[in-house]
């Protein structure tokens, strides 16, 4: 199945910041999965997205790759999560 990686953009009034999340949108047309305000950066949301594009990662595995992800960046501070992809 193709799927499009697209980046959504939220305003957190009480914060006063933007964050960013990331959505996948089938062939179709319809948003398969959708998880906002994971990213305080739009290049880190860009650099994810750009990974499950091309990883293909599909809709029902968005949110344990997000949760890895953000798994991988608490254990270690240096670690830049795009290079866990190229071993």
């Amino acid at each position: 199945m193709w799927y499009e990686y697209r980046i959504n953009k939220q305003f957190l009034k009480a914060e006063n910041i933007f964050t960013y999340g990331i959505e996948i949108v089938d062939e179709n047309g319809n948003i398969a999965a959708s998880v906002k305000d994971v990213f305080a950066h739009e290049e880190q949301a860009r650099d994810f997205a750009h990974m499950c594009e091309k990883n293909n990662v599909s809709a029902i595995h968005l949110r344990d790759v997000i949760e890895d992800y953000l798994c991988a960046g608490l254990e270690n501070e240096d670690i830049k999560w795009y290079n866990l992809s190229k071993g």
